[in-house]
């Protein structure tokens, strides 16, 4: 018991006081929604781009299977961006759940 208080000294802790640090967190959660949009709007700029692409050069008589293959790698190339933003959101929202039940129950003790 007294070895556990004299680490908790060591470290510079108390009943009031944690090792994390709610600025970083948030910072960190900041950057990484920053991000997320981002690669949501990466996925939604190469969809416009090759629809876009794929329009101006479509011409049914001359499809092969370059052609559809290029299509299902784009295709793969957005859903991989936006999964990628979808994960990302996610650990930002569940990093701000965990802020706020760590908050409530700090306030209640």
């Amino acid at each position: 018991m007294e070895e556990e208080t004299n680490n908790n000294a060591n470290l510079g802790l108390d009943e009031n006081n944690v090792i994390h640090n709610f600025e970083k967190i948030l910072n960190l959660t900041i950057w990484a929604s920053i991000i997320s949009r981002s690669f949501f709007v990466i996925g939604i700029a190469i969809l416009i781009f090759h629809l876009y692409d794929f329009l101006i050069n479509f011409n049914l008589q001359y499809i092969n299977s370059n052609d559809i293959l290029g299509f299902l790698v784009v295709f793969g190339l957005i859903l991989l961006f936006i999964f990628l933003g979808l994960i990302l959101q996610f650990i930002v929202e569940g990093i701000y759940l965990l802020i706020d039940i760590e908050q409530n129950t700090r306030n209640k003790g």
